[in-house]
């Protein structure tokens, strides 16, 4: 299996897990959609008003169709894939629908869950603004110079993430974070 289909893997994975747990996670006081919704696509430039965020993605990167986003998950998801064929890099942007089965997860919990069903480490870097939410930041390596970075947000029934996977010849993670720019 190669290093790039590992890491869109355990992308997938990570969100499809369905770990079944609820949780709270800080955030601003500011009114808020309580319900994920779905962003849109204008010319280069994914726009979530649920997320409070604006992703403007390169020129020569290609954003997946609904049906591709689809096809990697499962009803309960909403988001977007953007990436560039030529350097393995990627920006996912998923909400997924979690069972209320364990009351009071955090995403640290969450993750670990994620880490033992996955068999892999995530190393925490604590936590990052991205748009309206606080997120909580974690790390993997897939092999090599391949790179997985996960911001993680839990809030009223749904985790959310956006993930950006990357390598040594592609775009730093602070070049992909420069992407992003809240409303």
């Amino acid at each position: 299996m190669t290093k790039r289909v590992l890491i869109h893997l355990l992308a997938a994975f990570l969100l499809l897990t369905g770990c079944g747990f609820f949780g709270d996670s800080e955030e601003t006081p500011e009114p808020r959609p309580r319900m994920p919704a779905r962003g849109v696509w204008n010319d280069n430039v994914f726009t979530n008003e649920y997320l409070g965020l604006q992703f403007e993605m390169p020129s020569d990167w290609t954003a997946s169709t609904d049906l591709d986003v689809r096809a990697l998950s499962d009803a309960d998801i909403f988001g977007t894939i953007a990436s560039s064929p030529d350097s393995n890099t990627s920006v996912h942007i998923l909400f997924r629908r979690l069972n209320v089965l364990i009351l009071g997860m955090n995403e640290s919990d969450y993750m670990a869950s994620v880490a033992e069903q996955a068999g892999v480490s995530f190393e925490p870097h604590g936590m990052r603004r991205i748009g309206r939410y606080n997120w909580h930041s974690y790390q993997t390596v897939a092999g090599g110079n391949h790179y997985g970075h996960y911001f993680i947000n839990i809030d009223n029934g749904f985790v959310r993430v956006i993930s950006l996977l990357y390598n040594d010849q592609s775009k730093s993670l602070e070049e992909l974070l420069d992407m992003f720019s809240p409303l």
